[in-house]
């Protein structure tokens, strides 16, 4: 079984040899000219024949590419190479060759059939600039117009010169030598046929677009400028691409045909950009890529990013919270009160030492009175003004009622558009102690608890609103953030009763009133006089009475007018007169 499967590949092998062996090659009619003078010049090479003896080689012509073809010499000296045919008026023709030989088949395939003509023009598609180099590309007939055996590249320097020679088929060509990061090239393509001869070189060279650039540092953007792409008959738009840190490229801009120049804005010195320009073919995916430009662009670095968090009152000083970015390059910075009722803080130090994260605390009057609005404002080196967003202190104000009740009115602090607020807070003060934490709503502005007026009612109470919030901070993480008021101490309306009677040696050793919320008075007198009108006694501390004496010395039982002047924190001035009786 395996010998009979061996004999017939091979007896398959040789009876496609021997098919091959009986048919005639075929001749290569490598070029057909005409130079002007009456004459078509053929020239071809014939091959050896192996199946028998070359007999003739016959040449066939014609007035149409298609033919009908007839039969126009016939060639028996076989070692021939060129033959001129009579063609007086120089018209274009057609021919192929065939060679005749002593074979089974008698003759061969015809040749390619060519034309005495020139060969073509063949137009650029495009020329583009990728990498550095200058990439050219044409659509090639050569599979199609056998006339066509190179293609030869010129470049325009001082002269059009060529610079390569391509063998069809071929269709596209990378000039290793192009300047084109330098200048505009410009770039011919001609056709040569076997025997040497060219075609035209057309009218219209194909140039590479040509981008120059420069960088406004103030105004942080660069500026481009292109050459036009001339080769087509129309141009559908101008491309503008730009990459970030050898990224991909995101088109930027699409741009009318009549443009030469883009701005690209909003640039930063810590980024490495690539750009180019492109020209889009109005009917076809061709595109002509300019030179890239590659940049880290040596810009004045100004204010991206202001963001003031928060104005956090501690005692009669404010900390002011802040961040901006670091690399900022500043001439002066203020924060600045809204109503321009204080001075400005200068923040000369900050920029000096520019933190991205930075706290400020300045003695601050007015924290007691009312809320208090900030922004910073800032000045770069390119003398551009920024100005952040305005915050607010948060302010209390604490009264008590005569329905001796506290009531807090409460004003939330404003922060700025990185900060969130999550809750708020009262805490109540005992004597500068901590007493209780009391749960203030989200939409909650006044807040009220009543309070035992004969309940230790000297001591002090205050309030302060204490909020917590959260900051999202330019490196893309969160920080909490605690922001306080003013402390806010209510006070109360001072009440007294007054004795109408003492006893040195009895129940009733002196004479002085009964003071309730005595904390609320800043002002006090006490003034005893006799029944003619002479000062006897007279003081200003609360707790000081009168015990009969005046200068030292005991007077007399009797009646004597008294006179007591208070002033209060809150509410109007209180006084009293009366008469009290001294008995001894």
């Amino acid at each position: 079984m395996r010998k009979s499967i061996i004999s017939f590949l091979l007896l398959t092998v040789l009876s496609s040899l021997g098919s091959l062996w009986s048919q005639v090659p075929t001749p290569d009619l490598f070029c057909v000219s005409n130079q002007g003078d009456g004459r078509d010049t053929l020239r071809f090479e014939i091959p050896p024949v192996g199946c028998g003896d070359a007999d003739s080689l016959l040449i066939f012509q014609s007035d149409m590419p298609d033919g009908p073809f007839v039969q126009l010499e016939t060639i028996e000296n076989l070692s021939a190479t060129a033959i001129r045919i009579p063609n007086s008026g120089n018209d274009l023709r057609y021919y192929y060759i065939q060679l005749a030989a002593d074979c089974p088949d008698t003759f061969s395939s015809p040749s390619d059939t060519l034309s005495n003509a020139l060969p073509p023009l063949v137009p650029i598609d495009y020329v583009s600039v990728e990498n550095g180099e200058t990439f050219i590309r044409w659509s090639d007939p050569s599979p199609q117009l056998p006339k066509i055996k190179n293609y030869i590249i010129y470049r325009v320097d001082v002269g059009t010169e060529p610079i390569d020679t391509l063998a069809a088929p071929s269709n596209s060509y990378v000039d290793p030598n192009s300047a084109a990061n330098l200048q505009s090239e410009f770039y011919y393509l001609q056709t040569l046929d076997g025997c040497g001869l060219s075609g035209s070189l057309g009218n219209q060279p194909h140039n590479t677009l040509f981008l120059e650039d420069s960088i406004d540092p103030c105004g942080r953007r660069a500026i481009i400028d292109w050459t036009p792409y001339e080769a087509w008959d129309s141009i559908a738009y101008y491309g503008v691409y730009v990459s970030e840190n050898q990224g991909p490229a995101i088109r930027l801009d699409s741009l009318p045909p009549d443009t030469r120049r883009a701005v690209i804005p909003n640039l930063d010195a810590q980024i490495e950009y690539t750009y180019y320009v492109e020209a889009h073919h109005p009917d076809s995916a061709f595109r002509a890529r300019s030179n890239a430009r590659v940049r880290t662009p040596d810009i004045r670095q100004g204010i991206r990013s202001l963001n003031f968090w928060a104005a956090n009152v501690q005692n009669n000083s404010i900390e002011f919270q802040w961040e901006w970015n670091a690399d900022a390059e500043l001439i002066n910075a203020q924060i600045k009160n809204r109503s321009e009722t204080l001075d400005g803080i200068d923040l000369q130090n900050q920029i000096d030492n520019i933190q991205e994260t930075n706290s400020l605390t300045r003695p601050t009057p007015l924290t007691n009175e009312r809320p208090l609005s900030f922004f910073i404002e800032t000045r770069d080196s390119c003398d551009s003004l920024s100005r952040s967003d305005t915050i607010s202190t948060a302010f209390i104000q604490a009264r008590a009622l005569p329905s001796f009740e506290n009531e807090i009115e409460i004003t939330r602090p404003r922060v700025g558009s990185e900060v969130t607020l999550t809750s708020c807070r009262l805490l109540r003060y005992r004597n500068n102690q901590v007493e209780a934490s009391l749960s203030v709503g989200p939409n909650q502005d006044i807040y009220s608890e009543p309070f035992d007026p004969f309940e230790r009612p000297n001591d002090q109470l205050c309030y302060q609103l204490e909020c917590q919030a959260q900051v999202e901070t330019l490196s893309g993480g969160t920080q909490d953030l605690q922001i306080t008021s003013n402390i806010s101490c209510p006070s109360r309306e001072v009440r007294i009763q007054v004795p109408n009677a003492l006893r040195p040696n009895g129940e009733n050793p002196e004479f002085r009133p009964l003071i309730l919320f005595e904390n609320a008075i800043v002002g006090y007198t006490m003034q005893i006089f006799d029944r003619w009108g002479r000062l006897l006694f007279e003081t200003n501390e609360p707790q000081e009475g009168w015990r009969g004496q005046s200068n030292g010395n005991l007077v007399p039982a009797g009646v004597y007018v008294y006179r007591i002047f208070i002033e209060q924190r809150q509410g109007t001035p209180i006084t009293k007169k009366g008469n009290v009786t001294l008995i001894r």
